[in-house]
């Protein structure tokens, strides 16, 4: 068991340093202490439209890849050139966030567009938004 657990305990130090490494590498990734003192972010919801229907945070607007032109025309509609965008999904293990971020960064050379590290998880640890 001593063997197993440490063998973990390495493989689980090597994916969080690289992990961490890689949002170091990543001007995109923004962390939730850091979110939050944007105030004047327009937040962006790239789940499924059934995950936001049953929860999001208040003032999040739904982009994801699924309904791009849809959300796109809500997004465009409400935001200010300049206003910095904050695009957030399930968590650890999801890329929606980085790739509608990066879709926006690249389609509209939008600057100020970053994907929320841990996403849902992160608001949720946060409070910003019930369990």
């Amino acid at each position: 068991v001593g063997v197993v657990s440490s063998l973990m305990a390495l493989v689980q130090g090597f994916f969080a340093g690289t992990f961490a490494k890689a949002l170091e590498e990543d001007p995109m990734a923004i962390e939730i202490n850091d979110a939050l003192q944007l105030k004047e972010a327009l937040w962006l919801d790239a789940r499924s439209r059934a995950v936001y229907e049953s929860g999001h945070l208040e003032g999040a607007l739904l982009l994801n890849e699924d309904e791009w032109d849809n959300g796109l025309d809500g997004l465009l509609a409400v935001w200010i050139p300049e206003q910095p965008l904050i695009v957030y999904c399930d968590g650890g293990g999801c890329a929606a966030s980085r790739n509608v971020a990066l879709r926006l960064q690249e389609e509209f050379v939008m600057e100020a567009v970053y994907w929320l590290v841990y996403g849902w998880y992160a608001l949720r640890a946060s409070g910003k938004v019930d369990p």
